[in-house]
């Protein structure tokens, strides 16, 4: 079995030093046997999505997916959605909604902030949050990518936007 260990970047934070952290390398073993290549994925973020796959076990697939089937931002780690009426706008190559990033951060990140525009920082805690919410939803796969924009509570209410996951899935 072929694995790859590489040197990930890890950024230590504290309230308010954004940027002027000191950063660290630890070593992340990746299996490149069992994903050599996740279909829909650019190169430049084959290793991202297979290292935080095997952190969390969810499978980077999906979230390449939701990432590759996006409308206006696909594969733009610097997308800007537009405001919305409540100030608070999607940001980053993953969309976090700016209203709930000191939540993810707190959840996610033992509390500390990350920049959901830097791909690295905003990958790891989107799988989180996408392992968090399977878990939740008792393993249906359908509702947990229906989460990941309605949230785990809306989809429990309204049940899961379908033209939403038939997009993210292929299904048109």
């Amino acid at each position: 079995m072929k694995k790859v260990i590489l040197l990930c970047l890890v950024i230590p934070f504290s309230i308010g030093s954004i940027g002027s952290s000191t950063a660290q390398y630890e070593p992340v073993e990746i299996d490149v046997q069992k994903h050599p290549n996740i279909p829909g994925v650019p190169g430049r973020y084959q290793w991202l999505f297979q290292a935080c796959e095997g952190e969390t076990g969810f499978p980077a697939e999906i979230v390449g997916k939701l990432v590759g089937n996006a409308e206006n931002w696909s594969w733009n780690p610097k997308a800007k959605g537009p405001k919305r009426k409540d100030g608070h706008r999607d940001l980053g190559l993953f969309q976090h909604n700016s209203k709930y990033v000191p939540e993810f951060a707190y959840r996610y990140n033992d509390g500390k902030p990350y920049d959901p525009m830097d791909p690295i920082q905003a990958a790891i805690i989107t799988f989180k949050i996408l392992a968090d919410n399977y878990r939740q939803l008792n393993g249906d796969m359908t509702m947990t990518i229906a989460s990941y924009r309605q949230g785990v509570s809306g989809v429990k209410k309204n049940g899961p936007t379908m033209w939403y996951v038939n997009r993210i899935l292929g299904e048109q």
